[in-house]
């Protein structure tokens, strides 16, 4: 069947904004020579997704190398930030690109990072009303503010319509993409993507959820009795709270 791609995120796409703003990530993607990336995601399906659809379009766009990608989640725990300056120390990307996560709320740890390197941010979360400007070499994006009226955009909506710009964007992509926005409840807000993904793939969103669902009710059940998650045996806590969330992506991923 015929799918049009390039209507996929209308909502998105259609705003006033979003050429400038797909502009400034363009640019800020935009890598030199062997230059290295690393993407920080939200270790959750959208921040997954996210990361999927940045490497797609440095890949298309750059044509970088294995070695010169890495992406590492950050996980909920983690959003004091105060770890990444080391992190880019040892890790010595060239740019850092920040995919749904909060990092705007800490700008000690990103005047620390910019030193080291170009930063990168899409972010969809609100802004705190006192959040600093970014500095000098951090580009800072989020929907909530580019649109002056509080849109909200998940990072995957707009990472795979960057991707989608440049023509990296290809059918198969497209249950990622679903996933992503699922997650965030947000795929009824792009109804055109949703219309014709059913045609696509019918039942696919309602089968992931009653997937997920069994899933997730037998662990809460385990939990609630005191017994151990199967293959998370002894984890409380943050361990578990890491468990849970790779067990959970790894679901999505085989699903998908």
């Amino acid at each position: 069947m015929d799918f049009d791609l390039k209507n996929l995120l209308v909502p998105l796409t259609s705003s006033s904004w979003w050429e400038k703003a797909y502009g400034a990530y363009a640019r800020g993607l935009n890598l030199n020579n062997n230059e290295s990336v690393m993407v920080l995601y939200n270790a959750d399906v959208d921040g997954f997704a996210a990361s999927f659809f940045v490497y797609r379009y440095l890949l298309a766009s750059n044509k970088i190398q294995t070695n010169q990608f890495q992406s590492r989640p950050v996980w909920n725990y983690e959003y004091d930030f105060q770890w990444i300056p080391q992190f880019v120390e040892q890790t010595k990307p060239d740019l850092v690109v920040c995919v749904d996560i909060p990092i705007i709320q800490e700008p000690n740890v990103l005047n620390a990072v910019q030193k080291k390197c170009r930063i990168v941010i899409y972010d969809h979360h609100v802004v705190p009303p006192n959040a600093e400007i970014p500095p000098d070499k951090t580009l800072f994006l989020n929907s909530r503010t580019l649109s002056g009226s509080n849109e909200d955009h998940p990072a995957s909506a707009f990472s795979a319509a960057a991707a989608n710009q440049i023509g990296s964007l290809s059918i198969r992509d497209l249950p990622i993409l679903a996933t992503g926005l699922r997650g965030d409840w947000a795929l009824k807000k792009y109804p055109e993507f949703a219309e014709q993904l059913e045609k696509l793939l019918p039942g696919f969103i309602t089968a992931c959820n009653q997937y997920l669902y069994f899933w997730n009710e037998a662990n809460f059940i385990n939990l609630d009795e005191g017994t151990d998650i199967p293959g998370l045996v002894g984890l409380r806590g943050k361990n578990l709270d890491y468990g849970l969330v790779a067990s959970e992506q790894n679901h999505v991923q085989g699903f998908t």
